[in-house]
């Protein structure tokens, strides 16, 4: 799959499964999704974050995998499409490196700081 054609998908909602163990969940991994905008959808996210039915535990991430889980289904991307830092430090192959650890642009002893730093200030 080339990197635009992750715009061709043809789904409600595509992300990467995923999960944490120290907050005993699986499913997607909310740091890169692609939601076919609707507005009934919308209604129906913010429908589900008021009521009581939703797991809610990991905010986002849990609501939107529960929902989609229970109303549509998921198409699940490549661990590619956002390689989480703190499970998997190889950059290469990757077309989003997410990172959910501490960021580069925090920490002057890291590789090419000045770069990283560079772009947060933009």
């Amino acid at each position: 799959m080339e990197r635009d054609s992750i715009f061709e998908i043809n789904s409600n909602i595509s992300a990467v499964y995923g999960g944490s163990l120290s907050n005993k969940y699986k499913g997607i991994e909310a740091g890169v999704l692609l939601i076919k905008p609707s507005m009934e959808t919308y209604n129906k996210l913010i429908e589900a974050m008021n009521s009581d039915k939703y797991d809610l535990r990991m905010s986002d991430q849990t609501l939107i995998n529960d929902y989609f889980v229970k109303h549509d289904k998921i198409n699940y991307l490549n661990e590619k499409w956002n390689r989480l830092q703190k499970k998997n430090r190889n950059i290469n192959g990757a077309y989003i490196y997410h990172w959910n650890g501490s960021k580069p642009w925090n920490n002057r002893n890291i590789i090419h700081f000045n770069v990283w730093n560079f772009y947060y200030r933009l």
